[in-house]
Parts: C-alpha cells; sequence; structure tokens
C-alpha cells in the first residue's frame, strides 16, 4: 500500500497590520467553500447559515452536547451529516459537522473588505491527513491514506 502526498494552495489574507489568516478551498457536494485553516481548532466546524445550502435536512440540535469556545463560554451546538467533504484530493465521506454561528467573523471580515468564510479547517481534518503548513510559499501538503487494492 502505498501513500499519496498532495499539495493544496492557500490563501493568505491581511486582517490588521499584525496579523493574517490562511484560507483554503474546500468543498462540499460538489460545492465550492473557503475555510480559515486553524491549527488551534480541535473540530473542523461549519457556519450554522450553510446548512440549508448543503442539505434537505435543517439541522438538527443534540442538548446533551456541549461546546466550550476559548473564553470558556458554553456555545449551541449543533450537527450535519456531509456526503462528501473535500479538499482538493482528500475526502471525507458521511462526515458529521458541527455548525455554530460565523456571523461574528464574517462581519469583521466585511468591516475590512474580506470574503465570507463558511467554517474553519481544524485538528481533526488535519491531523486525519497528516497536513504540513509550508507559510512561505502559502500551501499545505496533505497525505492520502493508502488504497487498499487486491493483488
Amino acid at each position: 500500500m502505498k501513500t499519496k502526498r498532495i499539495t493544496i494552495p492557500l490563501r493568505k489574507i491581511r486582517i490588521d497590520q499584525f496579523g493574517y489568516h490562511l484560507l483554503v478551498k474546500a468543498r462540499i457536494q460538489k460545492k465550492n467553500i473557503w475555510l480559515v485553516l486553524d491549527t488551534g481548532a480541535s473540530q473542523t466546524i461549519l457556519d450554522f447559515n450553510i446548512a440549508n445550502v448543503f442539505s434537505d435536512e435543517k439541522p438538527h440540535h443534540v442538548k446533551a452536547a456541549v461546546s466550550t469556545g476559548v473564553g470558556g463560554e458554553t456555545l449551541k451546538t449543533h450537527f450535519l451529516e456531509v456526503e462528501e467533504f473535500a479538499v482538493g484530493e482528500a475526502v471525507w465521506r458521511n462526515r458529521i459537522f458541527i455548525l455554530l454561528e460565523l456571523h461574528h467573523i464574517n462581519n469583521s471580515y466585511h468591516k475590512i473588505g474580506k470574503q465570507n468564510i463558511q467554517g474553519i479547517l481544524g485538528g481533526d481534518f488535519l491531523n486525519r491527513f497528516k497536513a504540513i503548513i509550508d507559510y512561505k510559499n502559502k500551501v499545505m501538503q496533505l497525505t492520502l491514506p493508502a488504497s487498499k487494492k487486491k493483488l
């Protein structure tokens, strides 16, 4: 079994004079979306508002689930199963994503003339595909799982 490495371009956007974010293009059900690459986020999340675009089902709220933000605040947690989520050739099938309201991020982006994002690419995806981020060249390398071909 042989693994394959792929290179994904990243878009660097300046937030202010001191910082920037890296964006990565992804696909849900063959529709392009933009995500903030966040190595500090434990999970990949999607914006609650895109759920209606990609699913006939309304997201459902699970009362027993609790998400906590960096500041320790408790967040309403909804979930959505996505048939196909992909970054380049790296594909997750039938993946359940947490949905959170990301309007505060998009409002901030709008104020500085930046594009909206539809989610955050987090550590679960980065770990699964053994991501290596090259900030200088604005690319991310991913390792695809070995194919299980029968001889």
